[in-house]
């Protein structure tokens, strides 16, 4: 939500929630990624195997409430909607 408060002061509501969602997108997927892979060599091992289990599927979710819920419970909590954006363009006379 950071990143949206620094985007509000130029953009609209809307689409400061959506810029600042996917600009986090691309590095919490990166942690995730590379969590979940280093956790499958443990997924063998009988003391270890349970909690790699739960660190992988807890990041999972965590990054899902984070990307996808708390934006849209923001927008929700808020009022924001798409259609309320930004002003249509203004459609300019054509000369001819």
């Amino acid at each position: 939500m950071e990143q949206s408060a620094a985007l509000l002061h130029r953009q609209f509501l809307f689409q400061a929630i959506r810029d600042g969602g996917t600009a986090k997108m691309r590095p919490v997927g990166m942690v995730i990624i590379t969590t979940v892979l280093g956790m499958i060599p443990m997924l063998k091992d009988p003391f270890f195997g349970a909690m790699a289990v739960c660190i992988m599927f807890g990041l999972s979710f965590a990054a899902f409430l984070s990307l996808i819920v708390t934006p849209v419970f923001y927008a929700i909590f808020f009022g924001v909607h798409e259609n309320a954006a930004g002003p249509e363009p203004e459609e300019k006379p054509i000369r001819g």
